[in-house]
C-alpha cells in the first residue's frame, strides 16, 4: 500500500515537473496534479492492457517499450543486460523510451530531493499534518535510502544502448536528476 502511495505521489510531482518544462502545459497545484495522476494511473491501468495486447506480436516481438522510474534502481550491469535484452524483444524499428532518475554532477545534483522534500512538506501543510519540515525530510530520506537507488547518467545509459545495438539512441530532455531517454532498433534492409 505505502509502494502504491509513493508512486502516486511521485507521479503527482512528475506532472508538477513538467508544468514548469513545457510551455502551455499547466497542473493547479499539488492537489490537482494527485487527481490527474490518479487519472493516468487509471487510464493505465485500462487502457495499457489494451496497448500491451495491441503492441505484442505473435512472434513474441514488441513495437516499443516504455519506462518510468523504474530502472534507475538496478546496478549498472544489469542496465546494461536489460538493454540487450529489450533489444532482442523489439522488432525492427521498434522503439524503446524511459524516463528515469539520473546520475548528474553539478549544481542540480539533488534537486530531485529538494524538490521532493519541499513537495512532501506543502502536502503535509495541505493536508493538515503535524509533522515538522525536518520530520518530513528525515521520512524521506530514510525511506530512499531503503530503496537503494543506483542511478546513472542518461549519456552513459544511452552509449549502453547503442552498445545493445540500437541505432538511433539519444537523450530526448534531461533536467536536473531526471532525464527521458530512448532509442530505435534499426529497421530491416
Amino acid at each position: 500500500m505505502m509502494r502504491l502511495l509513493l508512486n502516486w505521489i511521485l507521479s503527482a510531482l512528475a506532472l508538477l515537473v513538467v508544468t514548469y518544462v513545457v510551455p502551455g502545459f499547466q497542473v493547479d497545484g499539488f492537489g490537482s496534479a494527485m487527481w490527474a495522476a490518479l487519472v493516468i494511473g487509471l487510464l493505465n491501468m485500462t487502457l495499457g492492457l489494451l496497448l500491451k495486447l495491441v503492441t505484442f506480436n505473435r512472434d513474441g516481438s514488441y513495437h516499443a517499450a516504455v519506462s518510468a522510474f523504474a530502472i534507475h534502481h538496478l546496478p549498472a550491469q544489469q542496465k546494461r543486460r536489460l538493454f540487450s535484452e529489450l533489444f532482442t524483444l523489439l522488432e525492427p524499428s521498434g522503439i524503446f523510451v524511459n524516463m528515469d532518475f539520473v546520475s548528474v554532477d553539478g549544481p542540480l545534483r539533488g534537486i530531485f530531493d529538494e524538490q521532493m522534500v519541499a513537495n512532501l512538506v506543502h502536502a503535509e501543510r495541505e493536508s493538515g499534518g503535524d509533522r515538522t519540515a525536518e520530520q518530513v525530510e528525515r521520512d524521506f530520506l530514510q525511506n530512499k535510502a531503503t530503496h537503494q537507488d543506483r542511478p546513472d547518467t542518461a549519456e552513459d545509459q544511452v552509449l549502453w544502448l547503442r552498445d545493445a545495438g540500437f541505432g538511433s539512441a539519444e537523450v530526448h530532455f534531461k533536467w536536473g536528476e531526471s532525464a527521458v531517454f530512448g532509442a530505435i532498433k534499426p529497421g530491416e534492409g
